[in-house]
């Protein structure tokens, strides 16, 4: 076993360095931020997954960046940002992912209120949202 990182976490040996590094990256996540299974961090890692999948472009700033000095200039900025090119100019869909429960920061609010945000609480409706932006025409 491979200790990961100073949280004495560790990852088996055996797997390749680029899956012991996501693994870690997933690890640290939620370690650092208290997420548990079935909670906020495993539907990014869901929709991540599959536009991945999908061969969709998007911009998603990992949850560690808002832990660090960066985050003063990137506060409340969605969980996706998503593309779409037309043919003179690209359409932009912006998605915030939260749980249940879960609410918008005062900074998600304050970004919320010049955009037109999405907020999804479900893989389900992350799918159909995105696959309706690709629809339209």
């Amino acid at each position: 076993m491979q200790k990961i990182d100073d949280l004495n976490i560790e990852a088996p040996s055996e797997l390749k360095f680029s899956k012991r590094k996501q693994l870690w990256r997933n690890i640290t996540d939620d370690y650092r931020i208290g997420i548990k299974q079935g909670q906020e961090g495993e539907l990014q890692r869901q929709c991540q997954e599959w536009l991945n999948e999908q061969d969709i472009k998007y911009i998603r700033i990992p949850d560690e960046a808002y832990r660090r000095k960066i985050s003063r200039t990137i506060k409340g900025v969605p969980d996706f940002i998503i593309f779409k090119r037309k043919e003179k100019y690209n359409q932009t869909l912006f998605i915030e992912l939260k749980t249940m429960t879960g609410h918008l920061t005062q900074a998600q609010r304050a970004f919320a209120s010049r955009l037109n945000l999405h907020i999804i609480r479900c893989f389900e409706s992350f799918v159909e949202l995105v696959n309706k932006f690709f629809e339209e025409g």
